[in-house]
């Protein structure tokens, strides 16, 4: 096995767009410790003012980087859009676009991974519910909503026709 070295050492540890690896690995453990943080404090505003930030991060890593990066951002949004949930605080209108331009990009329905494509449907349910309008109904309806798709998602059910026999 031959040793890189120099320029060819540079490239192999770069994706096509000159990003480093290192960059996205330590961007990664930021990530996670903002995710920490609100999984212990339910702090309302720092998920608010994070959850802009963690989807840059998300698109900044683009859909050639590996589902390894990409998971801890997921989890990272997730725990701000939960903390969101929690306080009943929605989204605001921006966030939810770059959120969904986010997510509409990792094609999720090719990815192997069903922790993925959960946690992106996990996302997904929770910026597009409007909870300031009636939190119970909407809270209820969503988990319900929550539950089928997934469901219905990941199983191939095939319902075969009423038949008139009567």
């Amino acid at each position: 096995m031959e040793l890189l070295s120099g320029q060819a050492a540079d490239d192999a540890a770069c994706d096509t767009n000159g990003r480093a690896q290192s960059d996205r690995v330590e961007a990664c453990r930021s990530v996670n410790v903002i995710r920490q943080y609100l999984e212990a404090s339910n702090d309302l505003t720092i998920a608010v003012v994070s959850l802009e930030t963690l989807v840059k991060v998300g698109r900044h890593f683009g859909t050639d980087c590996d589902e390894m990066f990409h998971h801890p951002v997921l989890n990272a949004v997730l725990q701000a859009v939960d903390v969101q949930r929690n306080h009943q605080k929605d989204v605001s209108s921006p966030v939810r676009r770059l959120a969904i331009q986010y997510l509409d990009s990792l094609s999720p329905a090719q990815s192997p991974d069903f922790q993925f494509r959960y946690v992106i449907k996990c996302i997904l349910s929770g910026v597009s519910l409007c909870l300031e309008q009636s939190p119970l109904n909407d809270t209820f309806s969503a988990l319900i909503f929550d539950t089928a798709s997934i469901i219905l998602s990941h199983c191939n059910f095939q319902v075969p026709p009423i038949s008139s026999t009567t």
